[in-house]
């Protein structure tokens, strides 16, 4: 039987309006009851999804998150770190550097807040509804995380995925030492080498005692070609991008807006395949 499920969250957990549908928390609170993790796979960072585990029932201990796109995994309550990668300080440099040097919007993870830099007004009115961990940065400068971890750095543009995939190919020097993804159609997202969901989910699997074989990552985007790859069972929605659709092993008929997770616990979990 399947024990973990790492799920994508915008474009595959949540529906367009950004809600978990009725039908899904009702099919994610019984593969509770049979002792199946649900796990939260995003690029967000630590602290930014506390109304989602309010609303799963997963703001405890016992359930987990992998975040910042596999960096760091944590327990949900108390945010304790069980597994985390950063960015080396002078490769994170580089990167921020040549980034805001073209103008873009750029955002720094660390485990406790994200700094931003070259806020957009859109962007800014979009991040302000998290709070206190949003820190606005006007100096652009990189020497505040010396003595940080830096879990991410975040990109953003709307509608440029094409740019940022361009300026990633021409800037090799740039990102040759970074793990490098995009998502929603406005995010280049940069981690450290080597780092993905399939790693965080990896780490927690090790974590759990729980084989990887058990496992099921389940997206749509970029961001989750690690966690197609690295899942026992990889499920794709039927909204995903068409990369990730021919990594997943199981497409499904059912999109993020027509309750894709709650058909895969139905089918994987209560049917005990």
């Amino acid at each position: 039987m399947y024990k973990i499920i790492a799920t994508d969250l915008d474009e595959t957990l949540l529906n367009d309006a950004r809600e978990v549908s009725l039908k899904t928390k009702e099919a994610i609170s019984k593969a509770q009851q049979m002792g199946v993790y649900i796990v939260p796979c995003s690029g967000r960072a630590p602290g930014f999804l506390a109304n989602l585990y309010d609303e799963l029932h997963i703001n405890n201990n016992e359930n987990y998150s992998i975040l910042a796109n596999g960096s760091i995994v944590i327990e949900n309550k108390s945010e304790r770190i069980i597994f985390i990668e950063s960015i080396p300080y002078d490769i994170g440099s580089r990167v921020f550097k040549d980034a805001t040097n073209k103008g873009y919007c750029v955002e720094v993870f660390v485990p406790d807040a994200v700094y931003v830099f070259q806020v957009t007004p859109d962007e800014k009115a979009r991040l302000h509804s998290f709070g206190e961990r949003m820190k606005f940065i006007d100096d652009v400068d990189y020497q505040i995380f010396k003595a940080q971890q830096v879990i991410k750095i975040l990109v953003v543009k709307d509608n440029a995925i094409p740019e940022f995939q361009a300026y990633a190919q021409s800037h090799p020097l740039v990102f040759e030492h970074v793990c490098v993804s995009y998502s929603s159609n406005r995010y280049m997202e940069i981690n450290p080498l080597n780092v993905h969901k399939g790693l965080g989910l990896s780490a927690l699997a090790n974590h759990l005692q729980i084989p990887m074989e058990q496992t099921i990552g389940v997206g749509d985007n970029y961001n989750d070609e690690g966690l197609m790859k690295e899942a026992g069972l990889s499920i794709a929605v039927s909204n995903a991008i068409d990369d990730i659709k021919k990594l997943a092993d199981v497409v499904l008929p059912y999109s993020n807006n027509e309750d894709a997770l709650a058909h895969v616990i139905e089918d994987y979990v209560f049917s005990k395949r």
